[in-house]
């Protein structure tokens, strides 16, 4: 049942800053995973309540400054153009003089002052906090103010502000926007975030204009500043903290420290940010490192991480995964997915015993159609001491692949061969392999039908080892 309570709960601030970027384009300078648990006290965030209105923006030309790059400075957008053109009667925008001063009106202040909802998956709701009304979430909403969306157990939003900065609000989580000031400012675009439970991801972004964007996260325990663009957000799990690119500077209970990339900490009671571990490093896949191609009968797995209690895997069609369309986690080290056809991106992390994310895998794969229609091929199989020849009748022009493994494991009824080796062979030619004979090995072979097709898997092979 979909939950429709909304409740604000007062936290310390985590706070999240991209440097002033000198060129255009965007850089991602620093990733977090800060997952928080009980509530503590500490300062507060700023409160919607507390904002002032918006009044008329007055800005001195100064030298080299252009109309554009004035909007540019000021509102994170160009939206406003043609708006703040007719309000300051300029016939010729682009023909500023050094001492002229240009008037941002008020109403285009509050009016661009909002994010933009640009992805929905599932059941999620939009709280409007000025009409005190409740609607379902749908791409092209805008977002003021104290405004809360909520996801529900299989919703997402992503939600994205001016400058180029989006959130990503996970299942079962809700946001309430605090504060939303990335106008009026002159020296960064400020956004506050207050989440009472589930999940967020950030992606702080600068696309081609100058202002830099701060991010003020309510957080229980620990208040964090990064420099840097990209980070998650966990109310769930307890509270985490663990840098995957840049620095974090976190404080908590009068202490502070400075945690570098590769490293993370835990906050809260009975923990000391001053005890700083080791992330783990990226499953190594083995499958896919060797082909692209998915289907429904393919696994994929990894090499175990050590001291990992588990894997998290999402598959998207964007390579930043803000639009993750599968997000699971995984005790073991393979995963079986169940992918519409198309190109999309699967991201494989470890979770540690301790809760800190690990650094990720992350690869574009091609999810494949099968054609039950489609002839799976017959294999010809011959040992010698320490190599396996294996030919696939056929035509040169036909194209097949090869999974090679040394293990089965069971899903459901089904059994798939946990592949060390995948190769790519023609019709009449005969793949030689050097394999260690006191192992067993499993093969299985299938045609490439085209590029988003596949038969299925033929007979499985099973070659015995000899125990030498």
């Amino acid at each position: 049942m979909f939950r429709r309570h909304f409740e604000r709960i007062a936290r310390p601030s985590v706070k999240a800053t991209q440097s002033r970027l000198l060129t255009a384009g965007f850089v991602t300078a620093a990733g977090l995973i800060l997952a928080s648990g009980m509530f503590a006290s500490a300062t507060w965030a700023q409160s919607a309540d507390e904002t002032s209105e918006f009044q008329d923006l007055p800005i001195t030309v100064q030298s080299g400054d252009t109309f554009s790059a004035i909007l540019a400075r000021e509102l994170n957008s160009l939206d406003a153009w043609g708006d703040v053109a007719r309000y300051n009667k300029l016939q010729s925008p682009d023909t500023l003089s050094p001492g002229d001063v240009i008037v941002i009106p008020a109403e285009v202040l509050r009016l661009r002052n909002y994010a933009t909802v640009v992805y929905v998956k599932g059941s999620a709701l939009l709280h409007e906090r000025a009409t005190d009304s409740k609607s379902d979430a749908e791409k092209g909403d805008r977002i003021y103010l104290g405004d809360v969306i909520e996801t529900d157990d299989d919703g997402f939003v992503s939600v994205s502000f001016n400058g180029g900065s989006s959130v990503n609000i996970q299942p079962d989580s809700n946001m309430e926007i605090t504060i939303l000031e990335c106008v009026d400012r002159d020296e960064a675009c400020e956004i506050g975030l207050q989440s009472a439970k589930g999940q967020l991801g950030l992606d702080v972004q600068s696309v081609g204009f100058e202002k830099p964007t701060v991010f003020n996260i309510d957080s229980p325990y620990a208040s964090a500043a990064v420099r840097g663009t990209r980070f998650d957000f966990d109310v769930n799990n307890g509270n985490v903290l663990g840098v995957t690119e840049g620095t974090v500077e976190i404080s908590y209970n009068g202490l502070s420290n400075s945690i570098n990339i590769g490293k993370g900490v835990l906050a809260g009671e009975g923990k000391s940010i001053n005890d700083v571990f080791d992330l783990l490093q990226p499953p190594e896949p083995v499958l896919l490192e060797a082909v692209s191609r998915i289907s429904k009968e393919d696994i994929i797995n990894w090499q175990a991480v050590e001291d990992a209690a588990s894997y998290l895997i999402a598959y998207a069609p964007s390579e930043s995964m803000q639009d993750a369309l599968i997000s699971r986690s995984e005790a073991g080290t393979f995963t079986k997915p169940e992918l519409q056809p198309g190109e999309l991106f699967v991201s494989i992390r470890a979770i540690a015993t301790n809760g800190l994310r690990g650094f990720t895998f992350k690869k574009k794969i091609v999810s494949v159609a099968l054609d039950a229609d489609a002839e799976s091929p017959l294999l010809d199989i011959g040992l010698n001491e320490d190599e396996m020849q294996i030919t696939v009748p056929g035509s040169a022009s036909d194209e097949f692949e090869l999974k090679i493994g040394n293990t089965l494991e069971t899903i459901d009824t089904d059994e798939y061969v946990v592949a060390n080796q995948i190769h790519s062979i023609r019709g009449g030619e005969t793949l030689t392999l050097e394999v260690d004979r006191a192992r067993q090995w499993y093969v299985q072979g299938r045609k490439v039908v085209n590029t988003t097709t596949v038969s299925p898997y033929g007979l499985l092979y099973f070659v015995e080892g000899n125990g030498g």
